[in-house]
């Protein structure tokens, strides 16, 4: 998502709130979407909030991220691995299918 703060006097921009603060998002996806991603991310600032209530907002801005990045690498990477446990499984299924036309002489 480029570019997704918007000009306050944009129509097609979706006002979120994410720690206490408003931001005006340009509509690069359903405003429903942007609500849900602006809450995840005000809930992940205010979590990190109530363990440090001495940083900056700023820091904690790029703390909440942080969290949110490993996370995301985490995910990318259970995907990846259940990706080639699927190619590995397709392909034992295509081997034992081709044994099996083999041995019927198809």
């Amino acid at each position: 998502m480029t570019d997704i703060l918007q000009d306050t006097n944009r129509e097609d921009a979706v006002e979120v709130t994410i720690f206490d603060r408003a931001y005006r998002l340009r509509r690069t996806a359903e405003p429903a979407y942007l609500l849900k991603v602006a809450t995840l991310v005000d809930e992940r600032m205010k979590n990190v909030h109530s363990s440090d209530r001495t940083r900056p907002a700023g820091e904690l801005a790029v703390l909440a991220a942080l969290q949110l990045a490993h996370e995301l690498s985490e995910a990318q990477a259970e995907l990846n691995d259940r990706e080639k446990l699927i190619r590995t499984k397709t392909r034992d299924i295509e081997r034992a299918l081709d044994d099996k036309l083999r041995e019927l002489g198809v």
